[in-house]
């Protein structure tokens, strides 16, 4: 289901031992043709098999797409970025500094060191960073639970999942 729904881009969750498509409203079912669920399970099984840390950040990114809670969302799709970063960086003396350097690094690594480069970060040289910070706030309760707080991070969301789709698509081609 991890593959299926990055592939598809759309939120795909069990509950009950029933899978549910929840940008589908009604009786309307979700239509997968029997080779986009082969192909799914193919890819699931190699990267089970070879890349279990890559899978787990599509684990993370289907999560952020089925969540309706916005914290959750962001927490999710941050994890799934993270994740693939503290795995697959350069080791070198900036990234033994922890997983924002990570992340900075596997962002270079696809995009350059450009960050004009880089789509949807519109030249912001702190976005990782402010990413970063937000994610502490909500991992660690630092932030009171307040309605400009959950606005802020709702108006982030759609950002941060654009750039977790292209991260993990773009490292996909990679491995």
């Amino acid at each position: 289901l991890d593959v299926l729904s990055f592939k598809l881009n759309k939120p795909i969750n069990i509950s009950e031992n029933e899978i549910i498509n929840k940008s589908l409203r009604g009786n309307v079912k979700a239509l997968i043709e029997r080779e986009e669920f082969r192909e799914a399970f193919e890819i699931s099984r190699n990267l089970n098999l070879n890349n279990t840390t890559f899978l787990r950040g599509l684990n993370w990114y289907r999560k952020g797409l089925y969540s309706d809670d916005p914290f959750d969302k962001f927490l999710a799709f941050w994890n799934s970025i993270s994740i693939i970063a503290t795995k697959y960086h350069t080791p070198d003396e900036r990234t033994s500094n922890g997983s924002i350097n990570q992340i900075w690094n596997c962002f270079e690594t696809l995009w350059t060191n450009d960050i004009s480069n880089w789509k949807g970060i519109n030249n912001n040289i702190r976005w990782i960073n402010e990413m970063n910070e937000i994610r502490n706030n909500i991992a660690h309760g630092l932030i009171p639970i307040e309605i400009e707080y959950v606005e802020d991070v709702i108006s982030k969301l759609d950002n941060v999942r654009d750039i977790a789709y292209r991260f993990l698509t773009e490292w996909y081609e990679k491995l």
